[in-house]
């Protein structure tokens, strides 16, 4: 699964790279996030972002777990936006996330889920400075903690370490800062078997997540 993921990043950078080079060999490309128009200027640019995220856990196991507490955690990475085939009402953005999702369950345990993941986003402007983004996204586990102390790789060997999902949300921006929120629907399942959670066993939990983040553009 690590090696899909592999390919899927490989594939955005390598998609960036050809839609950077087609503006350098056609125009001059103007850079929409130090500009304040979106309609008018060229959708292509780079940045950091980063925000906080409400997380969600779905599933029929989730009513399983007693005193279920969906806890806020964080995320933060870097985005490309290119223009497609010139367009400057459509784009793709491909970014490149470290993304926390954790829960609480029992008052007593704290799981934390530490990602790396890959949201490829397509951007249609709908107003000058406003966007809609919608895409998929996938990741690999990194790290999970429970009640602060990392778990062992039995622990993780039984969690799906490549995770998948659907991405929309909406963006707007002004000159170089831009601030947004989207959803997250995780579509695989957080453990591949049968695993015990403040005792009671669970199986079928999926990740949701909503997002929101500010970023800046250079």
């Amino acid at each position: 699964m690590k090696k899909i993921f592999l390919l899927f990043a490989g594939l955005s950078l390598s998609i960036c790279t050809m839609a950077q080079n087609t503006n350098v060999t056609t125009r001059l490309p103007q850079n929409h996030n130090l500009e304040g128009g979106g309609g008018d200027v060229d959708n292509s640019g780079f940045g950091i972002k980063g925000g906080v995220n409400f997380n969600q856990l779905r599933g029929g196991d989730k009513d399983n777990i007693t005193n279920l507490k969906n806890l806020t955690t964080w995320h933060a990475g870097i985005y490309g936006q290119f223009p497609l085939a010139g367009s400057r009402v459509v784009s793709i953005q491909p970014e490149i996330l470290f993304n926390r999702r954790a829960f609480e369950a029992q008052d007593t345990v704290e799981m934390k889920m530490d990602f790396l993941e890959v949201p490829f986003l397509f951007v249609f402007n709908v107003l000058d400075n406003v966007s809609l983004h919608i895409g998929p996204q996938a990741g690999v586990l990194l790290t999970v903690q429970e009640n602060e102390r990392e778990l062992g790789e039995s622990t993780k060997e039984r969690m799906n370490n490549f995770v998948y999902g659907a991405v929309g949300g909406v963006e707007g921006r002004i000159s170089f800062a831009r601030i947004g929120a989207r959803y997250h629907l995780g579509l695989n399942d957080i453990y591949k078997e049968p695993s015990t959670i403040a005792g009671k066993t669970v199986q079928d939990l999926k990740n949701g997540q909503f997002q929101v983040y500010v970023g800046v553009g250079f």
